[in-house]
């Protein structure tokens, strides 16, 4: 199931984007989040657990659960107004008018302040919901409300989900009102990992005021004790309220059904990616980060560390604002891996203010990025941007090398020797100047300590012909030429 994540920022673009201010999670982080939550509401689908408390004999089993979801993109809005005033009780339609991407066949996620909730869906079923945090529980809680699922501890129309709602006197005036129903337990009093010391206190009376330092053994005029003392309260269904949904949570098979069927549905099959497959699908993301500036190497970077599923990439650029009917100025070629957090052009080396492998500023490029996953498929994305002038200085190069290619012109094969004076992740190849094809990867990326290295490359498989001897410094890229001569 495809979903889009929503960041909002303040108008500038700066700051945090978690809605709560004492929570500082920058632009760059976001993006990293965004994967990890995804990550983690499908572990939390894939360890499904059986259902507590149902009155069953026997005990249900832990049923599958057919649905994961994908990252398929994440969008930062710069919008203060919506940032501040977050989002109150129905308010969602109003931010899918003004914000949704692709309503209609991609599910969106809004990172926002909720003002009376922690979480909320457009409907039941639906087509968004908002989340104030990460938590894997609450994502998967208001996505099932977005696949047609109620709250579980009443009547939802589910037979299997135990209608675990409470009511009971808990102010001790010998009558249950209307404030006292459908009252959840968050955790059980005897849970040691919440309450070391024994059960919580209990305040009947709302004055602040613990009355009973032990809420499972209480005096008059309470006569029994609380309800969360009580297991046979307890529910860990995801869509109910409870500290155990996050980590021992349940959907039943009435709840799986349910959702499965809304996605066989002529409108709710279009939200699907992939069904049936080895392999989940490779989803690339890639993004240029609102207020993007030159590192301090003088490098332009944009984030493709949010793809999925991918045991591949690949990088190609091209001139103008498509990557249509033409063919790219420069590749990575197929590189084997999860894609990098950043990818960033640096700066030429040899000629001061321009960018390596023939990049000029102030002049628009089309990024695109295709992932491969193990089973072969492949899916591509590309956005196009303008290079920013450089306008920055780089400090001397920690890279030095102490022997040039040698010889160059060769034959069969050449020697060449570099020093670091700091740690770096390196990487080294050969590619052919002319058929980008032709690579030779000479050091896959590693993380390398001051210090002299040196390699010898056998050339015998090369064209005759110029190729160039790439070096990526951390983000920084040194290239010379190497001419390889038969005879």
């Amino acid at each position: 199931m495809k979903v889009n994540i929503h960041y909002f920022l303040e108008d500038d673009c700066t700051g945090s984007v978690h809605p709560d201010p004492n929570q500082n999670v920058s632009k760059e982080d976001a993006i990293a989040q965004a994967e990890e939550m995804i990550n983690n509401a499908n572990a939390h689908l894939e360890n499904n657990r059986e259902q507590w408390n149902t009155g069953a004999n026997p005990p249900p089993e832990p049923q599958c659960v057919p649905i994961r979801w994908v990252l398929n993109d994440i969008i930062f809005h710069c919008n203060s107004q919506q940032k501040n005033d977050g989002v109150n009780l129905g308010g969602i339609t109003n931010l899918n008018n003004q914000f949704g991407l692709n309503s209609n066949t991609e599910f969106n996620i809004y990172f926002l302040n909720h003002n009376q909730a922690s979480g909320e869906a457009d409907g039941a079923p639906g087509h968004s919901m908002v989340t104030t945090n990460f938590g894997r529980g609450l994502f998967n809680h208001e996505m099932g409300h977005v696949l047609g699922l109620g709250h579980s501890w009443v009547s939802d129309g589910i037979s299997d989900t135990p209608e675990l709602g409470i009511d009971f006197d808990f102010n001790c005036d010998g009558t249950i009102d209307f404030s006292e129903r459908n009252k959840q337990c968050w955790d059980h009093y005897y849970d040691q990992n919440s309450y070391p010391n024994g059960p919580p206190g209990w305040d009947y009376d709302g004055d602040g005021i613990e009355e009973f330092p032990n809420a499972c053994e209480p005096e008059l005029p309470c006569t029994e004790e609380h309800p969360c003392c009580n297991w046979g309260n307890q529910n860990n269904n995801v869509m109910a309220y409870s500290k155990y949904v996050d980590y021992c949570g349940a959907f039943t098979e009435g709840q799986i059904r349910r959702m499965v069927e809304l996605l066989s549905t002529e409108e709710y099959c279009e939200y699907i990616e992939v069904i049936g497959d080895a392999c989940p699908p490779p989803m690339p993301n890639i993004e240029i980060i609102p207020n993007t500036t030159m590192t301090e190497n003088c490098a332009f970077c944009f984030s493709i560390g949010a793809s999925m599923n991918e045991s591949e990439y690949l990088i190609e650029f091209f001139a103008g604002s498509s990557s249509a009917q033409t063919s790219p100025i420069y590749s990575t070629n197929w590189i084997t891996g999860s894609a990098p957090n950043q990818y960033c052009i640096g700066q030429n080396l040899k000629y001061s203010g321009q960018y390596a492998h023939g990049f000029q500023p102030n002049t628009t490029y089309t990024i695109k990025l295709t992932v491969q996953s193990p089973c072969g498929k492949q899916k591509s994305k590309e956005i196009s941007c303008t290079l920013p002038p450089i306008n920055c200085d780089p400090e001397e190069p920690d890279f030095h090398l102490l022997l040039k290619p040698s010889p160059n012109p060769h034959q069969n094969s050449f020697s060449f020797e570099y020093e670091l004076t700091q740690p770096r992740s390196l990487s080294v190849f050969l590619v052919n100047a002319i058929n980008p094809s032709e690579t030779i990867n000479i050091l896959t990326p590693t993380d390398l300590l001051p210090g002299s290295y040196s390699h010898t490359v056998q050339s015998d498989n090369l064209s005759d012909g110029v190729h160039s001897l790439i070096f990526l410094v951390d983000d920084r890229v040194y290239s010379l030429n190497v001419v390889k001569q038969s005879e």
